[in-house]
């Protein structure tokens, strides 16, 4: 019998719309900001990028829907516009795209993020470049890219939450040790005279005393939760 909190690491095929995952896909509708201007989609931002610097970018950039960007790119009198280096740059255009699409959308990153290590596939017959070939023997370029995505994530959440423990643990020391160089009550006691006021400073030691003791314990339970943080991090 298999153990039903194993981790499912069955491979994420996507493509069609209304299937799951299809907001993996460039045609999904979320808006993008890059190189200081809105794109609708990123297909729409990746099929501009073959014409930059001609009229057809901004043309592509305002179409209204994805289908539209990517049948105008097609077209003989504007594909010959194509720009020279498109081979070589493709690639890293598509990783720029995909990288904003999920860096500003928090519930596509979420969604990103909660596949774990599960292999991502563009599972479609109509293209063996970005996609799986159908059959398994294409490339699935669009799928290696959305897991380096996927990585390049997961580094990142990494780094802020051991910048925030280290922060938060470095704050409350901070906090004890100057708690901690309190007057202590004898050093107060010898020096007071008055009964009343010796009342006052034993009370404020003992105020002190308490506040060294919950900072002491609030510290070392941030730095449990830091340590299990991290562990669960880097387990997933």
């Amino acid at each position: 019998m298999v153990c039903r909190f194993l981790p499912d690491t069955s491979p994420i095929r996507f493509y069609d719309r209304g299937q799951p995952y299809f907001e993996f896909t460039n045609f999904a509708e979320y808006p993008i900001q890059l190189d200081g201007k809105t794109w609708p989609t990123s297909e729409h931002y990746f099929q501009a990028q073959k014409f930059v610097g001609t009229l057809y970018e901004e043309q592509v950039r305002n179409l209204p829907r994805a289908r539209d960007a990517f049948d105008l790119s097609r077209r003989p009198e504007v594909s010959q516009w194509l720009r020279s280096d498109w081979e070589k740059v493709k690639l890293d255009v598509m990783y720029k795209a995909l990288l904003a699409k999920f860096s500003q959308h928090n519930n596509l990153r979420d969604m990103l993020m909660k596949t774990g290590n599960r292999q991502l596939i563009e599972h479609t017959s109509r293209d063996s470049y970005w996609g799986d070939g159908g059959d398994g023997h294409g490339q699935n370029n669009l799928g290696q890219l959305l897991m380096k995505v996927r990585s390049e994530l997961s580094s990142s959440k990494s780094d802020n939450v051991v910048g925030q423990g280290i922060s938060g643990a470095t704050n409350i020391f901070s906090a004890f040790v100057r708690v901690k160089h309190v007057p202590t009550c004898s050093s107060t006691w010898k020096d007071k005279e008055n009964r009343s006021s010796l009342l006052a400073t034993r009370g404020a030691c003992v105020h002190n005393r308490c506040c060294i003791a919950i900072v002491f314990v609030c510290f070392v339970i941030l730095v449990c939760v830091f340590v299990f943080t991290l562990l669960r991090l880097f387990a997933d």
